[in-house]
């Protein structure tokens, strides 16, 4: 339906112009995320009796990703992440 691939778009979308932190700190915040869901996968296999660990580790997952959301939107908005020109 759409021409355009997922990956182009993003890269047409935003660009990070001279602030790599930024850069790093969305790398980094994503990794966790992941590890997180890792872990959570990690609990949901080995736990057999009824452990909260699961639970705990999907609940930090979920939290990360909104204050990821709402970091990208703050830098989105002070021009941190702008629009490609």
């Amino acid at each position: 339906m759409f021409a355009v691939p997922i990956a182009a778009a993003y890269t047409a979308v935003l660009t990070f112009k001279e602030d790599p932190p930024v850069r790093v700190f969305i790398f980094v915040a994503i990794a966790v995320i992941i590890g997180s869901l890792f872990s959570a996968l990690f609990f949901l296999v080995k736990d057999r009796n009824d452990s909260d660990r699961m639970l705990r580790a999907l609940t930090l997952r979920i939290g990360l990703s909104i204050l990821l959301f709402i970091i990208l939107g703050i830098c989105f908005h002070l021009g941190y992440l702008p629009l490609k020109d």
